[in-house]
């Protein structure tokens, strides 16, 4: 069932989502588990509270069966008619991470998620997942995903194999997430005591209240703004020269900037305080 931490932001996601119709019914080949699951899917396109329709879910597979269904729903279920593509890619997201966290609940864990051939449109995947302290809930995602991936989740390790949507990892906590890809703007705002390996970063943002936080960043395209008090007790770290000069640009004391050399770490404590109290 999903935490219901998650309810406000489940009502802010949801809200707007109207009831769809089908228009076509495709012909497709799936394992029984999965295909019991079909119905409910549409069910969930058509009701008013879609917010109480997945909190009372119950249904358990096995990793390689929700895969299977994922694949399923991108591109074999009937089409919809909803507000567009990024309403429907919501839907199948907060369906999956529901069925994912039942799964874990139920024993289930090291799940993969083939999204590579999936459209574009990922959004809200792995809002408020969430494992325990001794035993993550772990995710390989091969392939994109979209924005507000991981908001909220606790204690999960995710590895993503592509690009992530601006705010990924939203008020994440205990967790760690590793990006082969591009993060857009403000990953990992609002996180605690979680970390981001991330390939490459635009438009970095932090605002939010973001502490003890490790981020490694191998290169970014522009620091945009990181709020002074509101973030502090984190960790930049790069093997980037000219990451490492953009950080101590725009991170504020109470934060370590280290340059990673090889196997080696420099912490950059005398540059970064220099040039904080002289902008």
């Amino acid at each position: 069932m999903i935490n219901t931490y998650v309810r406000n932001d489940l009502d802010r996601i949801l809200e707007g989502l109207d009831p769809c119709s089908v228009e076509e019914r495709r012909e497709y080949n799936v394992e029984p588990a999965c295909a019991l699951l079909i119905p409910k899917y549409e069910q969930l396109c058509r009701v008013e509270d879609r917010k109480k329709y997945l909190q009372e879910m119950d249904d358990v597979l096995s990793p390689l069966e929700i895969n299977s269904l994922a694949q399923l729903l991108y591109h074999h279920t009937p089409v919809m008619r909803y507000q567009g593509m990024i309403a429907v890619s919501t839907t199948i997201s907060l369906f999956l991470t529901t069925l994912i966290q039942n799964s874990y609940d139920s024993g289930y864990n090291d799940f993969i998620l083939d999204t590579a051939e999936f459209p574009n449109y990922k959004a809200d995947f792995g809002i408020g997942l969430h494992g325990v302290s001794q035993k993550p809930l772990t995710l390989l995602i091969n392939g994109d995903l979209g924005r507000l991936c991981f908001a909220m989740a606790r204690y999960v390790k995710a590895t993503i194999q592509g690009s992530v949507g601006l705010e990924c990892g939203f008020a994440m906590k205990n967790s760690s997430i590793h990006i082969t890809g591009d993060a857009q703007y403000s990953c990992g705002d609002s996180s605690s005591h979680s970390s981001f390996h991330i390939n490459n970063g635009t438009d970095f943002t932090l605002r939010h209240g973001t502490k003890f936080s490790t981020f490694f960043v191998n290169q970014i395209d522009e620091v945009l703004t990181i709020t002074p008090i509101k973030v502090y007790g984190c960790s930049f770290i790069s093997p980037d020269t000219k990451t490492i000069e953009k950080f101590i640009r725009a991170v504020p004391l109470g934060n370590r900037i280290i340059f990673q050399e090889g196997e080696h770490q420099r912490t950059q404590w005398w540059n970064h305080f220099v040039a904080r109290i002289t902008t």
